[in-house]
């Protein structure tokens, strides 16, 4: 049983750095759609002209600054629910390797914050973005944009079974003869 506990404490270290990799990177894609708003505003405003800008690029197409302020406040709006569900699941895995195993009431606790997150952000964030379509469209003419974020509860569900199955684990653990209990 203490290697199984091992590899789990070695996939928990693994999951941490993943997720703390993703908070990190969704970060700076939060901050780069900021920018990039704001780059946009500030071309649109001032009305300078993209084209040599194109050229270099060899973009055939022209820039549609309309359909950039889509895909930048789209792009924000999507980063911050995944620095939310990143910083949930970074929360647990310092709990459960702190712990030193998934089977306590904290870790059953955090897992089924996660899960909640893992639900509600998804779906939040699509809410989100279908909002700031539906606004940005009174004000930006003659510019198709469709969404094309699916919110998957999926990851969710099965997160929230597995806490159930850590709070049984807890519980097992303290009726145990010697355990210490869980945390």
């Amino acid at each position: 049983m203490a290697r199984t506990l091992k590899t789990i404490q070695t996939l928990s270290r693994f999951a941490r750095v993943i997720a703390t990799i993703v908070f990190v990177c969704s970060i700076i894609g939060a901050v780069g759609s900021a920018v990039g708003v704001v780059a946009i505003a500030v071309v649109d405003i001032m009305g300078i002209d993209l084209t040599a800008f194109s050229e270099i690029l060899e973009i055939t197409e022209p820039l549609n600054l309309d359909n950039e302020y889509y895909v930048e406040i789209l792009a924000l709006i999507y980063c911050i629910g995944e620095i939310i569900v990143s910083k949930a699941a970074i929360s647990y895995f310092k709990s459960e390797i702190y712990a030193g195993t998934p089977f306590t009431h904290r870790g059953a606790n955090e897992m089924r914050r996660l899960s909640v997150f893992a639900v509600v952000v998804p779906i939040a964030v699509s809410f989100a973005q279908s909002l700031a379509i539906s606004v940005l469209s009174l004000f930006i003419e003659n510019t198709q944009m469709v969404m094309s974020y699916e919110a998957d509860i999926s990851l969710g569900i099965f997160l929230l079974v597995l806490s159930v199955i850590f709070k049984y684990g807890a519980e097992i653990t303290e009726q145990a003869p010697g355990a210490h209990g869980g945390i």
